[in-house]
């Protein structure tokens, strides 16, 4: 086991007994105000944290209350920012640009109450500071914007102005070169007077406007004058504005331009004298139809006293009458006085001349008359047949009469070899031909009777295709033999050769077979070549 020595103590601590117990007291003392001191610590560090609690929640709340403001107010100057534009702009549509008063009132009189209530509605420090930044913003832009807008009505209002003016005064120059120097001069003191005389165009900005609409004004004015001094004289009124004078207001572009312009005006000029003379040529071409159509009358009267009027030298002194239809007039009273055509020959001449007609599409109808009043007077048509012709003639001057003359002149094309043979033969084709044109036209004639189209007589799916009757009008290969046989023996009854057909007077010997002009004696075969 172990030894456990007794420990003594010394035997003085140098402490008496009355000194130990004060020094006990003491430090009890001690002790204890030692605690009372840390327990008010405590007490007064509780309170700064709970102070310090307190203003924590109250900035938190002042936070949330500005940011709700802010944010809130945010959407709330955006729409009162576009409310006002429209506001603005509805005002605007019909302001007068000259009156300077209607920007300031709508800033004042508009936008300031607007501004001042959207203002109010902030509560906080933070809300208040975000609202005054947004209403001098306000501001700032409704300045801008109104005088901006102001302005660019101002300018709208001097350029339709200045538009107006630079009309009237090109019109004036166009119709009067001589008026260009005036006008040159308004403009620039006219249009210095606007500008300047505007209170919403200001500065640098109206003055840069001035020069331009001056010098823009003035060019357009100078090219009105310059063409209208080309269309009065395209020489002198070119070399007038091509001099250096007008060379700041004309490009060498324009200046090609307008000696384009003046060739244009020479032959328009050209185009239209010769219109004035086809005109006049026209217009005493009908008076001298009219006439001929009257000594026509006259030829065919019944009336012996009527048709005595109708003599050469009635018509030689008719100066209503063209130089040519005088002319043919008087070869048609001298026909007149003659036998009437051998009625094979005017039937070939008649064949002959339908073809004509048809193959020459350029030929007008003075043109085609003539051809007919030209064959009669040389004694190889009719009267009748004559009279035939014409009719197809007028009737060519109508767009219904041209077509149907189209159609007829188509089928006659694709049925002449048909009908006359396919190696044409005058003596035995022209005579078919001839009667295949009489039956057309009366095939024609009954169809209008009826109410029915005349073209059906060309269509050859209707029942009136005359082209049914192809077999009538070609006859026999017998017939035809004899036809030559008996034009053989009697070369006359065919009448004389074309290149003969012109002489006045012409007789024919059966028996040498020749021809011999009355008048001058000179001897002819039968084929027309003069024999030596």
């Amino acid at each position: 086991m172990a030894n456990i020595r007794e420990l003594q103590a010394p035997g003085d601590l140098g402490l008496r007994p009355d000194e130990r117990a004060a020094e006990s007291t003491a430090g009890a003392g001690r002790r204890i105000a030692g605690l009372y001191g840390q327990a008010a610590e405590a007490g007064a560090d509780t309170g700064r944290r709970i102070a310090a609690a307190v203003v924590d929640v109250g900035n938190v709340a002042q936070k949330f209350m500005e940011h709700r403001e802010i944010s809130q107010g945010a959407a709330e100057s955006a729409k009162t920012l576009a409310g006002l534009d429209a506001k603005w702009n509805d005002t605007v549509k019909n302001a007068d640009p000259n009156d300077p008063t209607i920007a300031t009132k709508f800033r004042e009189e508009t936008v300031e109450p607007v501004l001042e209530k959207l203002k109010s509605g902030f509560m906080t420090e933070g809300g208040q500071r975000f609202a005054e930044s947004h209403v001098e913003q306000f501001r700032n832009h409704f300045v801008e914007k109104t005088s901006a807008d102001m302005a660019r009505l101002a300018r709208v209002a001097v350029g339709q102005n200045i538009e107006t003016l630079k009309n009237e005064l090109s019109n004036a120059a166009i119709n009067d070169p001589t008026s260009l120097k005036t006008s040159l001069g308004l403009v620039e003191s006219s249009i210095g007077a606007m500008v300047d005389s505007s209170p919403n165009l200001k500065g640098v900005d109206a003055a840069g406007m001035k020069l331009e609409l001056v010098g823009s004004t003035q060019k357009e004015i100078v090219k009105a004058a310059a063409l209208g001094a080309i269309a009065a004289n395209p020489e002198a009124g070119l070399k007038q504005f091509s001099s250096p004078e007008y060379s700041k207001y004309i490009s060498g572009a324009e200046l090609r331009q307008l000696e384009q312009q003046a060739k244009s005006v020479q032959r328009a000029a050209k185009i239209e004298e010769n219109y004035a003379l086809q005109t006049q040529k026209m217009q005493k071409q009908d008076v001298s139809d009219a006439r001929e159509g009257q000594y026509l009358q006259k030829m065919t009267s019944d009336d012996p006293q009527e048709r005595a009027s109708f003599n050469p030298k009635a018509i030689a002194n008719d100066f209503q009458l063209t130089r040519e239809a005088r002319e043919r007039m008087l070869s048609m009273a001298e026909r007149s006085t003659k036998p009437e055509t051998d009625a094979k020959i005017s039937r070939a001449t008649s064949v002959e001349l339908f073809n004509r007609m048809r193959n020459d599409d350029n030929a007008d109808p003075v043109k085609m008359k003539n051809w007919i009043d030209d064959a009669y007077s040389a004694g190889n048509l009719s009267w009748g047949d004559r009279t035939s012709l014409i009719k197809e003639v007028e009737d060519r001057k109508t767009p219904e009469g041209l077509a149907l003359a189209q159609d007829r002149a188509q089928f006659f094309k694709q049925y002449a070899g048909a009908i006359a043979g396919k190696f044409y033969d005058p003596v035995v084709g022209s005579p078919k031909l001839y009667a295949a044109e009489r039956d057309a036209r009366r095939v024609e004639q009954d169809l209008k009777q009826k109410g029915l189209d005349p073209h059906l007589a060309y269509d050859p799916s209707s029942e009136y295709f005359i082209g049914k009757k192809v077999q009538k009008w070609s006859g026999s290969m017998q017939g035809d033999l004899g036809d030559k046989a008996a034009a053989a023996a009697s070369p006359a009854s065919n009448g004389p050769p074309p290149s003969l057909r012109g002489i006045a007077s012409l007789s024919y010997s059966p028996t040498r077979k020749q021809y011999r002009d009355d008048t001058t004696g000179t001897i002819y075969d039968a084929s027309g070549s003069e024999v030596k």
